[in-house]
């Protein structure tokens, strides 16, 4: 499965070497919609020495991943909003090669020694991994290419209304790829709670996984798959108002055509056989049954690395 991954770092891109910048609290609740969308708002509380941390932070979050039919997947993401120590924080955004750099802060503030709270606020989705029997949530709450220590991580998973006894909770820790659990995840309410039981070192995360029955998040229709492949694949253009009305053109001189055939060559299904070119326009325009060119999980990825 993929892993989209999102890293907060210091703007002088250097690893943060003194021993007292750290991450001191990562906090984050992730809300997911019935539409598979997650609205994540994240707490982060850093200790700035003037070492590394000198004027705010960044975020990076990838938005192209490979899929195993060669394509690449594109994910959608929106930064919303950003705040320091309870007041808005200046940000902007800048594209990079697999997704975009969020910059926390201004050139011109150099920011104080000691505790900062900065609290982020994006939109994601195609996030969701849809099975047979069940659907998925697996988000990495925190990333794993942290150069410092995170003394504490936790994360709360709000999903649409269902039964709690069917919800299906896991948690892992450390590096990439581990299936170290020094975590414990529980259901409190509506919510999934998930806590790191031990502090996280540098380039450890923890990752959580919610499992619900199907049905409490939509799965996606033939023609949402078929929209998600022309973005992967470049095709969108496809989609658009100038696209679909020369397709329909087309369909209708193809239709004609096919009938005046059926009328001079009866018998010879060349009519028939032309009459096939406006069905498989008018299928590209409805977006019908595409189950079979796109499998059941065809989620982009998780979030964190």
């Amino acid at each position: 499965m993929r892993r989209p991954w999102l890293l907060l770092a210091c703007l002088a891109g250097a690893a943060c070497a003194h021993a007292d910048e750290r991450i001191l609290a990562f906090d984050s609740v992730i809300t997911v919609a019935h539409d598979g969308t997650l609205e994540v708002r994240e707490t982060i509380r850093v200790r700035a020495e003037g070492d590394n941390i000198r004027r705010g932070i960044y975020r990076d979050f990838p938005t192209t991943y490979p899929a195993a039919d060669g394509r690449q997947i594109v994910v959608g993401f929106a930064f919303q909003a950003a705040a320091r120590d309870g007041f808005a924080e200046k940000w902007r955004v800048e594209q990079r090669g697999n997704g975009v750099r969020i910059y926390l802060g201004s050139a011109s503030v150099m920011l104080e020694h000691g505790e900062h709270v900065y609290d982020l606020v994006y939109r994601t989705d195609r996030q969701m991994g849809f099975f047979a029997d069940h659907d998925e949530l697996y988000w990495n709450a925190t990333g794993t290419e942290w150069p410092v220590a995170i003394r504490r991580a936790q994360a709360h998973v709000l999903v649409p209304k269902t039964d709690p006894a069917r919800i299906q909770l896991g948690c892992f820790t450390g590096g990439m790829g581990s299936k170290e659990r020094a975590c414990r995840g529980e259901l409190e309410g509506p919510r999934s709670e998930f806590v790191a039981t031990r502090a996280l070192g540098s380039r450890e995360g923890m990752t959580v996984v919610v499992g619900v029955p199907k049905g409490v998040i939509a799965t996606p229709t033939s023609w949402q798959r078929l929209r998600w492949w022309l973005e992967d694949t470049g095709g969108l253009w496809a989609l658009q108002p100038w696209a679909r009305m020369v397709a329909m053109i087309i369909a209708g001189i193809s239709l004609f055509e096919a009938v005046i055939a059926m009328i001079q060559f009866p018998g010879s299904g060349l009519g028939f056989g032309m009459a096939l070119l406006p069905i498989v326009i008018l299928w590209y325009l409805n977006g019908r049954e595409v189950k079979a060119a796109f499998g059941e999980d065809d989620r982009a990825g998780e979030a964190g690395v």
